[in-house]
């Protein structure tokens, strides 16, 4: 049997590991809200397992972003040794750590704290792959379509996670999540092993027309490498250090990151202890949140072409760069100031539909404009260090809201630091946002599209040739 489509075989198989990798990453925060550790170890009807003191709650929490920051290294592994192999190394190490996740916190929290490590240092390389898989996958467009596949299942397995873990957890315990994720991921490293070979045409399945493209399409981006750009484009770390809008990505992508995880690894803690949210509903709430987010992917993508036909595709990427995290550092910084979930919600759901922006065609499609070729390493950089964020969320929420309990005003100034430390978030947000902006200006004359992505009629092009007449 021949297809005559067989990369979109591919495409779903890696959307798919986005999915189940971002369903996986948000068990943890609910799975200790709804019974895996104790809120109060002094309380004997106080149905939780294990008794975690919040320092170790922050830790097996942060975990993940404690080896996830450090992707730069692991997809920088991958360039060497090739994303193919790559991939399904770091999916069976991750199915094993989530299978085991129930055993080893209840061996180990501290144990428990360092595989989750592990495992977001092995998953770092599984965004930076979607790159790869769009450059040598796809044909013309397909390739920002993938990226922006990326952006729905990611939100879909945020929203998703969070959503079955809350009613699995009030049903069958916390422990059923883990082990229903492990599974899937085990399942995707068995598949790729069967369905996925490091070159396309090495694929027996595939059709000979499709063959015939993928041939094609490696002479022609050998000949792009090979020909005047080839320097200027080498796949080399070096080559990629020396790039002046990679530092500006790094401090824009932790800024972003700083007003994003807080929705997900922070408010629902503050839901929980100040409106006393319980898990199940919390879980309808992040469901619904990650819907508006794949709707929003949807439609900005949709709208992406009419806005490129009347400005110029730097301009519009920058635009969805800047704007809408500056509105969102803000939002993070009012949602302990609304009172009430019920105020809360509509402005979680703006927040949520500016945040497609990012996969439509923000710094995500702008990194793969850029450079294809350097894609997947310009993303381990960037990711990597965006995701200094991801870990120091927790710590910081930890030490800003740690008060003694026998103070007098304990209530009082307890609720002050939650909001202190949403205020910071923004705050920080919006800073990065300005030196961004800085960045922006300063080098912008350096962005120009990768010359195999440049279309005859792109508006900038357009420019360029009629300045050069």
């Amino acid at each position: 049997m021949a297809f005559n489509h067989y990369r979109y075989i591919v495409f779903f198989l890696g959307a798919f590991l986005i999915f189940v990798d971002a369903y996986a990453r948000y068990i943890a925060p609910l799975a200790m809200i709804g019974g895996m550790v104790k809120k109060n170890c002094s309380d004997p009807l106080d149905k939780g397992e294990l008794c975690w003191s919040e320092q170790l709650q922050a830790n097996f929490v942060g975990a993940f972003y404690y080896g996830y920051v450090l992707q730069m290294i692991s997809t920088y592994i991958a360039t060497k040794i090739g994303f193919n192999l790559s991939t399904k190394i770091a999916t069976a190490v991750m199915a094993i750590i989530q299978l085991t996740v129930p055993v080893t916190v209840t061996f180990s929290g501290t144990l428990a704290s360092a595989l989750q490590g592990l495992k977001g240092f092995v998953g770092g390389i599984i965004m930076s792959a979607s790159y790869e898989n769009a450059r040598k996958w796809g044909f013309g467009d397909e390739g920002r379509m993938v990226v922006s596949l990326t952006g729905l299942m990611i939100y879909l397995g945020l929203g998703t996670g969070p959503f079955l873990v809350g009613i699995l957890t009030e049903r069958f315990g916390w422990r059923v999540s883990f082990y229903i994720s492990g599974g899937a991921i085990l399942l995707l490293f068995v598949l790729q092993c069967l369905l996925l070979p490091d070159n396309p045409l090495e694929t027996k399945l595939m059709s000979g027309k499709e063959k015939a493209r993928f041939e094609d399409k490696q002479k022609n981006e050998k000949s792009a490498k090979d020909g005047d750009q080839g320097t200027k484009y080498k796949v080399s770390l070096l080559c990629l250090l020396k790039r002046p809008y990679l530092y500006v990505f790094c401090v824009y992508h932790f800024a972003q990151l700083t007003v994003y995880y807080p929705e997900f690894t922070t408010v629902p803690f503050y839901f929980n202890k100040f409106w006393d949210v319980e898990s199940e509903k919390l879980s309808y709430l992040t469901l619904g949140l990650s819907i508006v987010a794949m709707i929003s992917v949807i439609l900005w993508k949709s709208l992406l072409p009419f806005m490129d036909s009347k400005f110029s595709w730097l301009t519009i990427r920058v635009t969805f760069m800047l704007i809408p995290v500056t509105i969102r550092s803000v939002i993070v910084a009012l949602i302990p100031l609304s009172g009430s979930l019920g105020a809360s919600i509509p402005l979680l759901v703006v927040n949520n539909f500016l945040m497609g922006t990012l996969f439509a065609g923000g710094l995500v499609t702008l990194n793969y404009d850029l450079d294809p070729f350097n894609g997947p390493l310009v993303w381990g950089v960037v990711n990597g260090a965006g995701q200094i964020a991801g870990f120091l969320i927790p710590i910081v929420r930890e030490a800003m809201t740690r008060v003694d309990e026998k103070r007098g005003d304990y209530e009082e100034v307890y609720r002050m630091r939650w909001v202190w430390f949403f205020v910071l978030c923004g705050g920080v947000g919006l800073t990065g946002v300005f030196s961004a902006v800085v960045g922006f200006l300063g080098f912008r004359s350096l962005w120009k599209k990768h010359p195999t992505l440049a279309a005859v009629d792109d508006k900038d092009v357009v420019v360029e040739n009629k300045a050069a007449a």
